[in-house]
Order: C-alpha cells, then sequence, then structure tokens
C-alpha cells in the first residue's frame, strides 16, 4: 500500500502547520504518511496546481494562510476539487479579531519586522557558537 500523502500549504515558512501535522501524527505510529511542504505560497496560481495534485493522489491539505481571500480560494478549490483540507489558522485569526475587537494586518509572519528578542537570541547562539 502506497503512503498517504498530507501537502502543508504556507504563505510563509510552513513551520505552524507542520508542527500541528507532526504533533498530531504522533498520535498515528507508523503510519508511514509523508509530508510534503510548499512555503511562500502567496498567488492563487500557485495554489491550483499544488490541489490539482493533492486531489489526484487523494492527499490531505493542511494549510496556513492569512490572506482571507487566498485562504477562501483554497477552500472553493479544495470543494470543486474533492479534496480533504484544513485551514489551521483562519479560523483562529477570525475568534481573536472578534474577541480583541481589532482587525487582523493579514501579513505572512515571514514579512513581519524581525524583533529585538530575534536578534538577541541571534547573538546569543553566536556567542554559543563561538
Amino acid at each position: 500500500m502506497e503512503p498517504k500523502r498530507i501537502d502543508i500549504l504556507s504563505d510563509s515558512t510552513g513551520e505552524t502547520a507542520e508542527k500541528v501535522v507532526r504533533a498530531a501524527m504522533l498520535q498515528f505510529p507508523h503510519s508511514g504518511a509523508h509530508i510534503r511542504l510548499h512555503t511562500r505560497i502567496r498567488t492563487q496560481d500557485m495554489v491550483r496546481p499544488i490541489l490539482e495534485r493533492a486531489a489526484e493522489g487523494g492527499a490531505l491539505v493542511v494549510f496556513t494562510v492569512v490572506s482571507p481571500e487566498l485562504r477562501e480560494y483554497i477552500h472553493a478549490q479544495s470543494y470543486e476539487l474533492k479534496v480533504e483540507s484544513l485551514d489551521v489558522i483562519g479560523s483562529l485569526i477570525g475568534k481573536l479579531a472578534v474577541f480583541l475587537d481589532r482587525t487582523p494586518i493579514n501579513t505572512p509572519s515571514g514579512m513581519l519586522p524581525l524583533s529585538e528578542e530575534y536578534f538577541r537570541r541571534i547573538e546569543a547562539v553566536e556567542f554559543t557558537v563561538k
């Protein structure tokens, strides 16, 4: 039997979705599922071929995309192509928007400015390596 495939789509590094999938996969030891990571997916033209391959191979699609328009496109195309898909972050962003009474910035984390904390960590790593 060929191993099942999980395609992870992300508008950034894919780290969030990959960690969630790998944590959930711990509940299914020796499943042999193959995870394929698709990063920096930011346009519909980038999404469609991935979903078509997922449909052909019977893959599960897990995604973290902050753009509401691109999330909706992924939902619609998944439905059209009969691909099982899971939006890992969209529902949480929506709930947080209501809870915080704020509008999300809808910017992928890979495009956000680096923080002071980030630079402190880099310095600590460089010090440790030396």
